[in-house]
């Protein structure tokens, strides 16, 4: 690389990485409680194990070992979630660089990933495996159009680490190297790179990572997929049919246009009447790219259909689309028109873009007091797990009504063990004795009674303890209206006396 390409590329990142400690920065400024996922991500920490549910363990792993140096923290939690977010950036400019001659539409491609919403807006609140997911699919890109353009044995590892993380990642990447290596095969000078020796060796290799986990799939597949099958059909009832077909595919059709609609519009804008004639360049990757997404779009309605799904959400089309902005940067090369999107005026659009979503995601919890729209980290869980906590009966182990709840508990009380009603078989050893109580905790709007889960969690793990003492708390919201609170509730199961 020319030293006047590698000056922008430099400027480019340090901007990335400014953007991404901003976003720790406001993160570790909100309250020190959780979102669903970084719940999860705390309270399965306290196991390591070949999986956990119904994603892919991954990022579960990633987070245990950031955990092993900063401790189980919001820290933690942030710190892994922009680093697989700057390293999607990163791969996806080392993807460009392979497709692209020209140095400018290589940063425009990177830029373009701010331009899609999942990647960059709800990337930075409530997802974890879906991080993961992008990074794999960005390092998947390089390595696939590396082999496309000019295939070594470094470029095959790459794609059999990518193609291996990415099933770790989320059950539904493979998707993404068939459909490359079939969109391949029309194009006779390069059926080479699928038959290839190397490329047997990078399957060995995706086979070696993903075969631990798949070993617990193969054993657990009904825990695995239950719940991703509740999230696609009506409360996981399959039924196949026309009508579910149409209602599928319409949602499908609906989440492709959420999912690319900003950069389609940014697209039009600049380039309009000259847009269709973009559109109309060829070349040999962008046949191939496009050969991939038709592939995809295929399989994809073809699962809908097959499955009864009803509810394709946005985030599921990560892998597919992801490709997106740089197919985008392929056609405008090609048609010999990149002037238009390369004005430094436009870089206004992604500035502002980085400026908008820390402040809207600072916002969105501070502003609340307004609005009464709370969110996850609005309610007081870390108020409620101190004050329980500084009771003078210390709590042997901490039984959760559910793993949010959970989560938050385990981020607040050390070393303590926390378990969840929800999930009966990650268990954990206590010391449950004359000292300690086993610790109950839901949440109780009206009812403070006991619920049966954990009940039943008593009966099965403490049968000869006593619940002794149910208590209430109704505490106010972080950045609350005054007089609004969330009401949470608790019990002590205490040991039998044992005699001296």
């Amino acid at each position: 690389m020319m030293a006047s390409e590698r000056k922008p590329a430099t400027i480019l990142f340090i901007a990335l990485a400014v953007y991404f400690l901003a976003n720790i920065a406001v993160r570790l400024s909100l309250p020190a409680t959780l979102e669903l996922d970084e719940a999860e991500q705390i309270f399965y920490s306290q196991w390591l194990t070949l999986g956990y549910g119904p994603q892919p363990p991954l990022y579960n792993w990633l987070q245990t070992a950031v955990f092993a140096v900063t401790g189980r923290s919001i820290f933690g939690l942030s710190l892994l979630k922009n680093a697989l977010l700057f390293s999607c950036y990163f791969f996806y400019w080392l993807a460009a660089c392979q497709v692209l001659r020209d140095s400018r539409l290589r940063i425009v491609a990177v830029l373009g990933l701010l331009a899609l919403p999942q990647v960059s807006f709800m990337a930075q609140q409530d997802l974890a495996h879906t991080v993961a997911l992008l990074s794999a699919t960005a390092l998947f890109l390089y390595a696939f159009y590396r082999i496309v353009a000019a295939p070594d044995t470094t470029a095959y590892l790459l794609a059999g680490v990518a193609v291996g993380a990415g099933f770790l990642a989320k059950y539904n990447f493979p998707l993404l190297p068939i459909a490359a290596l079939l969109a391949v095969l029309p194009e006779k000078n390069l059926r080479d790179r699928i038959f290839n020796w190397r490329l047997v060796m990078a399957m060995a290799l995706a086979f070696a990572i993903v075969l631990p986990h798949a070993l617990w799939l193969l054993q657990n597949f009904d825990h695995a997929t239950s719940a991703t099958l509740g999230k696609m059909t009506e409360n996981g009832d399959v039924s196949v049919g026309p009508i579910s077909a149409v209602r599928g595919i319409g949602s499908m059709a609906v989440a492709i246009a959420a999912f690319s609609a900003v950069i389609v519009l940014i697209f039009v804008a600049v380039y309009r009447r000259s847009a269709w004639t973009v559109l109309k360049a060829q070349s040999v990757p962008i046949r191939i790219t496009e050969r991939m997404i038709a592939l995809l779009a295929v399989a994809l309605i073809a699962i809908v259909v097959a499955t009864g799904t009803v509810h394709v959400r946005e985030r599921w089309l990560d892998p597919f689309l992801l490709v997106l902005p740089l197919y985008l940067c392929m056609k405008i090369e090609a048609a010999g028109k990149a002037g238009a999107i390369t004005r430094k005026g436009l870089l206004v659009i992604p500035l502002a873009i980085m400026l908008a979503i820390p402040a809207s995601i600072f916002l969105r919890v501070t502003t609340t007091g307004m609005t009464g729209a709370y969110t996850k980290l609005n309610i007081p869980f870390d108020e409620f797990a101190k004050k329980l906590t500084g009771n003078s009966v210390t709590p042997a182990v901490v039984i959760a009504q559910d793993r949010h709840l959970a989560g938050n508990m385990k981020l607040n009380v050390g070393k303590t063990p926390v378990m969840t009603a929800q999930f009966p078989n990650f268990k954990l050893p206590f010391d449950w004795n004359n000292d300690q109580a086993v610790l109950l905790v839901w949440r109780s709007a009206t009812d403070a009674s006991v619920p049966a889960q954990l009940k039943q969690w008593v009966s099965d793990n403490a049968t000869t303890g006593t619940i002794s003492t149910i208590g209430k708390m109704s505490l106010p919201y972080h950045y609350g209206r005054e007089g609004d609170r969330y009401d949470f509730s608790y019990a002590w199961v205490t040991a039998p006396k044992i005699a001296p």
